[in-house]
């Protein structure tokens, strides 16, 4: 069994199980500690774990990207990366007016 992935909540400081209330407080609070301007020695290392902190919080504060997030790890639930469900691929393929001739209506892709 996969070790469920859990970067995204280390970086805010939650647990899996923090409330939205939970998150939006712990991405404050490590928004504020990691702020670029609060490092300016060290703002690249800042800069990234802002990015990092940041992105984790656009996740989790999703509750769809987070069902991803909990399911399929980073990979699955990037928002710059759009998932997409491998039923709608096939749908785009090989249903869909052009092929409605062929095939009828395609019960997957209703």
């Amino acid at each position: 069994m996969a070790t469920k992935e859990t970067r995204y909540y280390d970086l805010l400081g939650v647990a899996p199980t923090a409330t939205a209330q939970e998150i939006k407080k712990g991405y404050h609070k490590m928004a504020v500690q990691w702020h670029p301007d609060k490092h300016k020695g060290d703002s690249v290392e800042a800069e990234e774990r802002f990015k990092d902190i940041s992105e984790a919080y656009q996740v989790l504060s999703d509750p769809e990207l987070r069902e991803r997030y909990d399911k399929y790890g980073e990979a699955g639930a990037r928002p710059e990366q759009g998932f997409v469900n491998p039923t709608e691929v096939f749908g785009m393929i090989f249903g869909g007016p052009k092929f409605e001739p062929f095939f009828g209506e395609l019960p997957l892709y209703k």
